[in-house]
């Protein structure tokens, strides 16, 4: 425990001398400046704090540091299985360390239904919940193919705003965007934190492009080539639950946005060109892309007929103070 103590002593030491050292220096005039500067000593540090517990692992090996936080988005929008499909989600981040959620209502205010289950989520899991309404032009009607119109848009651009608002000075982290339908092996949360700077981890997804499995194809970790039947020549032919990438790429581009109308299939290379990475950064994890742990998987609309057959014959149908 003492190596311990004098080790971070020393860690305290080196970040003020370096403090004061950027702070006399003139790349601190602007507040870009200043915010680029912070991140690099919250880099530094880091490192630092790695060397420290290397070195002492020996003195204190039943410690362990609390992994860096992935900041999970997901749009979610009222719909009969709506809360059935956020329960399911919710058991599975609860093997999950670290996670800060942040759930994104399609509504003009936070409902009733999401604000409860928020109520009821253990307190290890940060939960920040933001409401954002799509346009009535830009959202699907109700006899529209699931492809005509990208879904949960203006829900990822209020997350992604949030974290650029309130995380510039702990640039610390992972991103990933978490669909409230989708299935997850809680082995994928582990992949993404092997994820380096300017890196975009990528693997496969399971049941999605009409395929058993749509992604890269990898070779020691290197992406060769992108397995997909729909339009392989896009800057990155992958589903939305095939990729994550480090906070610090989008606090270092905070005018990347999903946009609304961008050719069908063609979000996720469009964000991920927004933040100034290419194919050359894809790195391929998930034992070299052949372990499946994220399913595009969709819950059945439920078929609500009964209810008007009851209300027709008896002037009842079920009592809609239960929530369901």
């Amino acid at each position: 425990m003492g190596f311990r103590r004098i080790s971070y002593i020393k860690v305290y030491a080196i970040f003020c001398t370096l403090f004061i050292f950027y702070l006399l220096s003139s790349e601190w005039k602007t507040e870009e400046s200043f915010v680029r500067q912070n991140r690099k000593l919250h880099k530094e540090i880091k490192k630092l704090k790695k060397g420290c517990t290397s070195r002492g692992a020996s003195h204190d090996s039943e410690e362990s540091q609390e992994p860096e936080p992935i900041y999970l988005i997901t749009p979610t929008y009222a719909r009969f299985t709506q809360k059935a499909d956020m329960t399911r989600l919710l058991y599975t981040l609860m093997h999950v360390e670290s996670l800060h959620w942040i759930i994104i209502e399609d509504h003009d205010e936070k409902t009733e239904l999401i604000t409860k289950f928020i109520e009821r989520i253990p307190t290890d899991i940060q939960v920040t919940h933001l409401n954002m309404k799509t346009p009535p032009m830009d959202k699907l009607a109700s006899d529209d193919p699931s492809w005509l119109k990208p879904r949960g848009v203006q829900q990822r651009n209020a997350a992604i705003e949030f974290l650029i608002k309130h995380y510039q000075e702990s640039p610390e982290g992972y991103v990933y965007f978490l669909d409230d339908d989708n299935t997850y092996d809680i082995r994928i949360f582990d992949e993404i934190r092997k994820i380096e700077e300017d890196q975009v981890g990528v693997w496969p997804v399971g049941i999605v492009g009409k395929l058993r499995y749509e992604g890269p194809v990898c070779s020691n970790g290197e992406v060769t080539s992108w397995f997909t039947a729909w339009k392989p020549d896009r800057p990155f032919p992958i589903d939305m639950a095939g990729f994550a990438v480090r906070l610090e790429n989008f606090l270092g581009s905070p005018e990347a946005r999903f946009k609304q109308r961008v050719p069908r299939g063609y979000q996720e290379s469009h964000i991920l060109t927004e933040l100034g990475l290419d194919r050359t950064n894809a790195v391929g994890l998930a034992n070299n892309c052949r372990d499946v742990l994220v399913w595009h998987t969709r819950t059945e609309k439920p078929r609500m007929d009964a209810e008007e057959k009851l209300m027709k014959a008896t002037g009842a149908a079920s009592d809609l103070s239960i929530e369901v």
